[in-house]
């Protein structure tokens, strides 16, 4: 089927009669201008390694400190994820355009784990001692979070996107160089997963001796964007350009917390929302061919920050005196995405 309708772009874009261009620019004559575009991307995009988070140490011979750490956050180096773009182009007029644009990758999912002879701890006790006063009976204070034998941390992180903007073309009769501003409104999520297995006795064990922490986070933002981007064309039918987006949004943030031993005694099961301000910014650098007057192929590069993010590995409550505390979500994280992109422009 996906070959049917290329093929049906292809056919459609090629029968349209050659376009009237204006030298040097690129840009047609206004009643010759297609009114549709299509663009498609596949895309690849690696995330920010975690800010600096100590998760396990393990203790010094004989059971003194120091301890040195055998887990941080900093050991989930990110890789690139891959995935796909589609943008949505309608020309209103020979300078005004709607576009709407959307992407999004695979879950990036890594797992870590240390083995050790009784001497793994987690920062769920401090100095040998489990502030875990409001947990069920069932969980022996520091016994049930220090010394253990096996530690596994996982780290998931995905994000996608949606937007809709409004541009407005600025290009002078025979410039070489071309400009367009406009903005629009956007739609990201991420969501993040740190969770913990931890066993006292042998890997897998799934009774008392062993537990579970997941810490889930979700962000939903939804704002403003404004942007612009200049394109140089070098030749009537490359075009060589810079694009950058920055907005402001609301981020409705999510927390579910629960802390289980293996044998199913739940000791937290928390969650939370709250409300707060995100920024976000975009800038991308590509390269465009014009093959024929209606089809394009491109490639470059983008890059995405955003700041005013709830990450899970700085939401992770070590402190179970309360598990009341789980609902509390810190929302000053900054995370950025990089990645290349290549893909095929269709003008009809």
């Amino acid at each position: 089927m996906f070959r049917r309708i290329l093929a049906g772009l292809l056919a459609t874009a090629l029968a349209v009669p050659s376009l009237a261009l204006a030298e040097g620019c690129g840009q047609c004559e206004e009643e010759a201008c297609p009114r549709f575009s299509l663009r498609l991307e596949a895309i690849g995009l690696k995330r920010s390694t975690p800010e600096d988070r100590v998760l396990a140490t393990e203790q010094a011979a004989g059971g003194l400190p120091p301890s040195a750490t055998v887990l941080d956050a900093t050991d989930f180096g990110q890789e690139f994820e891959y995935g796909g773009r589609l943008a949505l182009g309608y020309r209103m007029s020979h300078t005004m355009s709607l576009e709407l644009a959307a992407y999004g990758t695979t879950p990036s999912e890594q797992n870590k784990s240390r083995n050790g002879a009784d001497t793994l701890d987690t920062p769920f006790a401090v100095n040998g001692i489990t502030n875990n006063l409001a947990l069920p009976v069932g969980f022996q204070g520091a016994s049930d979070f220090q010394r253990n034998e096996f530690v596994e941390v996982g780290f998931d992180s995905s994000t996608w996107s949606v937007e809709t903007n409004m541009w407005n073309e600025l290009c002078a009769p025979h410039s070489s160089i071309c400009a367009r501003v406009g903005g629009g409104l956007r739609f990201i999520e991420l969501d993040e997963d740190l969770d913990y297995f931890v066993d006292d006795a042998v890997a897998g064990a799934g009774d008392d001796s062993s537990f579970t922490v997941d810490n889930m986070l979700k962000n939903r933002l939804f704002g403003l964007q404004v942007g612009g981007g200049v394109w140089a064309h070098p030749t009537h039918t490359l075009a060589i350009g810079v694009e950058a987006k920055v907005g402001a949004y609301a981020n409705w943030m999510e927390r579910d917390s629960n802390l289980v031993r293996g044998d199913g005694l739940v000791g937290v099961d928390e969650e939370g929302s709250a409300i707060g301000f995100a920024t976000v910014f975009e800038v991308s650098a590509e390269t465009r061919w014009d093959i024929t007057p209606n089809i394009g192929l491109v490639a470059g590069y983008r890059f995405v920050q955003v700041n005013g993010a709830a990450l899970a590995t700085e939401n992770l409550q070590f402190n179970l005196s309360d598990p009341g505390e789980y609902q509390d979500i810190r929302a000053d994280g900054s995370v950025y995405w990089h990645g290349p992109f290549v893909g095929a422009e269709f003008r009809f």
